[in-house]
């Protein structure tokens, strides 16, 4: 059974079927197979409870989970608990908050709390707007040293970068991976929560507001309300 049925929201099924949860009480996994609940081991000092940005596997089956205003961790599956995630990548000088993988580069796309930075897999060295030997655009942007809201790619390698201005809704950047073309998108204001991308290509922005993303016009449509 579950440990506490008030649920914290995040919910990942992995490549195994295996549908993980985000509870009150700590973290447990479903096993369809066993048709049961397993808990996994994990504490922060000093707190009963504590949000999660996301759970995330990438394409080499690691499980990895976001905290916010903490660190990023990994999944040990022989201890059946989180670490930190330098137990197998080198640490990074800043927190790393939130990660999304890149297949076509073999990178990690990290928002730290210095901005955003990249993790190369195969040389095992992280890229930043102080350390970037590629020459990769998007560090050429102010808007992007300091630290985004969130960030988002999707399936045709565009990276989404989303930054809240006070008083001025948000700053939203369009990384074209493949092509190493930066833009900023034009944006009336709004501050969205995330980004999903649909089966056709067009990207939406949502929160307060849905809005689609029009390439041609480089900006982001508001759905108007039905009269």
């Amino acid at each position: 059974s579950l440990p506490n049925n008030e649920m914290g929201f995040i919910i990942m099924e992995d490549n195994k079927g295996k549908v993980w949860f985000h509870t009150e009480s700590g973290l447990c996994v479903y096993q369809p197979y066993r048709r049961n609940f397993k808990k996994i081991n994990f504490k922060k000092p000093g707190e009963e409870s504590f949000p999660i940005t996301s759970f995330f596997q990438d394409s080499h089956g690691l499980i990895w989970m976001s905290v916010p205003g903490d660190n990023l961790y990994v999944l040990d599956t022989v201890k059946n608990s989180f670490a930190v995630y330098a137990s197998v990548w080198p640490e990074f000088p800043n927190k790393i908050l939130s990660i999304v993988e890149d297949k076509y580069n073999g990178y990690y796309w990290l928002n730290t709390e210095n901005g955003l930075a990249v993790y190369d897999t195969k040389k095992r060295e992280y890229y930043h707007q102080n350390n970037n030997p590629g020459g990769l655009k998007c560090f050429f942007s102010s808007a992007i040293f300091s630290r985004p809201d969130f960030i988002y790619k999707d399936n045709n390698d565009i990276l989404w970068i989303h930054k809240k201005i006070n008083g001025a809704g948000s700053v939203i950047n369009r990384f074209d991976i493949r092509n190493n073309e930066l833009i900023t998108v034009q944006n009336k204001g709004n501050a969205f929560g995330s980004f999903f991308t649909d089966a056709s290509g067009t990207t939406w922005a949502y929160g307060n507001r849905l809005a689609r993303y029009d390439k041609k016009e480089n900006r982001f449509i508001e759905i108007p309300k039905k009269r």
